[in-house]
């Protein structure tokens, strides 16, 4: 049960279904893998809530062993948590206990992650302001900003680390094309990722899910291009022909950045805590006032994930489970797509 004690009276915690709404489609704006949104929620009448996975929603030629999967669940408990604070209720500490999960009432299509009690009392989450400006910012950047050193200063953290030095900035650029054009040489790959993708407003699901061209800073010719060309019997041709680097290469936008942050939690960490911190940490840059983008081609290839942690030094308690390239936007990036929030409460 989760309950305030207030004299001689215990006061269940349960929220109305607009605040349920609102706090699961607030929760719904943390990061996850190819905008998938793995997460469904469901607030019990004893003052507990559920997060629940939805099975179908996950990139398992990518994502193999589900770390990406695992991290976009814990992003989302940690937006809901910043959720449940605009309302005054705090979000317990997630038990994924076994036995505890097993008691839930089972829901078709989904499967239990965790569970918390709810509590009265909580103050407005510091990152709450935060959470609807934060977006992916793809394009080029624009001139760094005058106070970039006092801004990065104030993002120190023992789960990032930061790069300003032009050269290896550069060469991180070239690691990430490389990176890519590995990912873009494997058919299942592609074609997952192409599942993924909305490419034009006629598209069913642009408005709901996914990586939208809008989202991705991509021009007419690009949208254009991408959909003739992102398709494996032409990306066969163009490796050919030696071509598919320049078809999916960011190197300019890589370049063009103030700095590189890399995400470097513990390497003890489970993915769901990893998720958590990965969006505080995205946060955090919203505050300071830098776009960032994730490049996560880089980290997620053994070979330049290597590259990087030497560049950085990393020790060897230290996993490399992020990078994003930051800086001020020369526009305000699109913001991408969500699902309805009545379709989030399991």
């Amino acid at each position: 049960m989760c309950a305030l004690h207030t004299g001689r009276r215990t006061v269940t915690v349960v929220l109305a279904a607009e605040e349920q709404l609102a706090c699961a489609a607030e929760a719904a704006r943390a990061p996850s893998v190819h905008n998938v949104q793995p997460a469904s929620w469901r607030f019990l009448g004893d003052g507990r809530v559920v997060l629940f996975r939805r099975p179908e929603r996950a990139i398992p030629a990518s994502d193999p062993t589900g770390h990406d999967l695992g991290c976009s669940l814990g992003a989302a408990w940690e937006g809901m948590a910043i959720a449940l604070s605009r309302i005054g209720v705090t979000l317990g500490p997630p038990d994924h206990g076994v036995v505890a999960l097993a008691t839930l009432a089972p829901v078709a299509g989904c499967e239990p992650v965790a569970l918390a009690n709810l509590d009265r009392g909580a103050v407005l989450d510091p990152d709450a302001p935060h959470v609807l400006t934060r977006r992916s910012g793809r394009a080029i950047f624009a001139a760094s900003p005058d106070d970039l050193a006092a801004r990065l200063a104030g993002l120190a953290h023992e789960d990032t680390r930061t790069i300003t030095d032009r050269v290896v900035i550069a060469r991180v650029a070239v690691w990430h094309d490389l990176a890519t054009v590995r990912v873009m040489r494997q058919r299942e790959q592609v074609d997952e990722l192409r599942r993924w993708l909305r490419l034009s407003r006629d598209h069913p699901a642009w408005d709901r899910d996914g990586l939208t061209a809008d989202a991705m800073a991509l021009g007419t010719a690009e949208r254009l291009a991408a959909r003739v060309l992102l398709r494996w019997p032409a990306l066969r041709l163009l490796r050919l022909i030696g071509a598919d680097a320049l078809l999916v290469s960011e190197a300019p936008q890589v370049r063009s950045a103030a700095a590189l942050v890399a995400f470097t939690p513990a390497a003890s960490q489970p993915p769901f805590e990893r998720g958590r911190r990965f969006y505080r940490r995205w946060l955090a840059l919203e505050r300071a006032g830098l776009t960032a983008c994730p490049m996560s081609a880089t980290t997620d290839d053994p070979l330049e994930r290597e590259k990087l942690r030497g560049a950085l030094a990393l020790e060897p308690t230290r996993a490399l489970a992020g990078l994003w390239r930051v800086g001020r936007a020369r526009t305000t990036p699109s913001r991408s797509p969500r699902l309805p929030a009545a379709e989030l409460l399991a």
